[in-house]
């Protein structure tokens, strides 16, 4: 792989992590806000409007975004067609879901500000489908800086209007208004986007061409749908079982190690459309190489994540919610070992994804995923609480980890992940020694103390070879040099 190529994935990366820290925070100043202006009816009236829309947003989709990134990486040529076609079928897509959303509310009967803040943020929904399939161009040309770029802007208009209507004392029904504003305003910008930096828009649609996209996408968008609801069943299950306490105890811990999907979620949005690009009917050595090093990032990352939240779960719990939720430490301890399986299943999702046509495998095992993980949840809750609802997430996590890896081995990947995973282990060992000792005051400055402690005894141990950091420090010295 050249070096114009590096510079680009870590460039993307870096863009996309930027976006996604920028969000987090964002999201965390809307919220904290909106619940201490709003107050707990209207603000439960919001959360659950904004819940509810978002268990449609695979629906939107149905696997569309990524089946038209994976084909446009490999045939630019054909990026008119595949655009404008894909903004039909989204926006079909988005009336439909709109329809069945106010066919629910209507049926559910809730108050009068509840539906028609439902309604409104629908609509905000669908627009952001529609701004998915600019990002589909933007990402396949390896241009993630304006996907960075729309993203943080959305939630800089969404975040600045709504802190604004809130302290005029406007109610839901504004906020819900806002998030449609932003929405139109990306639009907006991604349409200025694509036709200053890419190719105006040919208005030919071919509905033989739409059909043929929608059959190869409904794979990857059933799997979407299971692994959509796979992420809510602990919480519906738990609820249903154990009450609300456990809920928010569970929740507690779930989201942090949740949170942290953002990671790999960022690097594979830069690497994705360079392996759909690679593998056509066999790997290359490119490919393979890409992958190796891919999840002996991933497990350099993830592994000293796992065991430091394993060690410091009591501290942590204790210092972002409080002492009440106790209960929470065990749960966080379980599922931060799920940080192992997820960042490294993200490559090897995105990778069936990317080289089989139809992404049968990826569709097979969400399902299976979801059977085992509803299973597990319904055994072990009744009997183990909120930790049962974390070993249950474990399990389906590991057995999915599994499946990923029987499936790319059959297709010719060669990965050692025991070799890949051995120098990492030992390098943590030290670091996390160091956690259980130290009694950390400050959890910032402890942090970055761990960090060149655990880079420096991999550096040491041959864990990062001199080769890679001469690349590393290659890719820094150009970073600026290589111009989308």
């Amino acid at each position: 792989m050249d070096t114009i190529t590096k510079t680009r994935i870590v460039q993307n990366t870096v863009f996309v992590f930027i976006a996604q820290v920028t969000n987090i925070l964002l999201q965390m100043v809307y919220l904290v806000v909106a619940a201490r202006y709003l107050g707990n009816v209207q603000f439960g009236k919001l959360s659950f409007a904004m819940a509810f829309t978002q268990m449609f947003l695979a629906v939107t989709d149905l696997g569309l975004f990524n089946y038209a990134v994976k084909e446009i990486s490999r045939k630019k040529e054909a990026a008119h067609r595949y655009f404008i076609n894909l903004f039909v079928l989204k926006l079909l897509l988005g009336i439909c879901v709109l329809t069945i959303i106010a066919f629910i509310i209507s049926i559910l009967n809730y108050p009068p500000d509840t539906t028609i803040t439902t309604y409104l943020l629908s609509l905000g929904l669908c627009l952001f489908s529609l701004n998915t399939t600019f990002h589909a161009v933007f990402q396949s040309y390896e241009r993630l800086q304006y996907i960075s770029m729309t993203m943080i802007l959305f939630f800089v208009v969404n975040v600045s209007l709504a802190i604004i209507a809130l302290f005029m004392g406007k109610n839901i029904i504004t906020l819900a208004c806002i998030n449609c504003i932003a929405g139109i305003v990306v639009f907006n910008t991604n349409l200025f986007i694509l036709y200053k930096k890419f190719f105006i828009p040919k208005l030919t649609i071919d509905i033989p061409f739409c059909k043929e996209m929608l059959f190869y996408s409904l794979p990857i968008g059933i799997g979407a749908v299971c692994w959509s609801f796979y992420n809510r069943i602990d919480v519906s299950l738990l609820s249903f079982m154990k009450g609300d306490v456990s809920v928010g105890e569970y929740t507690a811990a779930y989201r942090l190690t949740n949170t942290l999907a953002f990671i790999p979620g960022a690097y594979m949005s830069a690497i994705f459309p360079i392996m759909a690009k690679q593998y056509i009917d066999t790997p290359t050595p490119l490919l393979n190489t890409l992958c190796q090093k891919s999840c002996k990032l991933m497990i350099i990352i993830a592994l000293p994540i796992a065991m430091t939240l394993t060690l410091s779960a009591p501290a942590i719990i204790n210092l972002l919610y409080g002492k009440a939720y106790g209960n929470a430490v065990n749960s966080l301890r379980i599922l931060s070992w799920t940080i192992l399986f997820t960042f490294i299943s993200n490559i090897f999702s995105y990778l069936l994804i990317s080289t089989f046509k139809t992404s049968k495998e990826y569709t097979l095992y969400a399902v299976m995923g979801l059977v085992l993980n509803v299973a597990c949840n319904c055994l072990f809750i009744p009997m183990l609480d909120l930790n049962g609802a974390a070993i249950s997430t474990v399990i389906t996590e590991a057995f999915i980890f599994v499946l990923y890896y029987r499936s790319i081995k059959k297709k010719g990947f060669c990965i050692p992940l025991f070799q890949l995973a051995i120098r990492p282990f030992a390098a943590s060992l030290p670091t996390i020694c160091i956690v259980y000792f130290w009694d950390i005051k400050n959890i910032f400055a402890a942090v970055s103390v761990l960090i060149i402690i655990y880079l420096s005894i991999l550096i040491v141990i041959k864990g990062i070879q001199r080769e890679e950091i001469k690349e590393v420090w290659g890719i820094l010295k150009n970073f600026h040099a290589y111009r989308h």
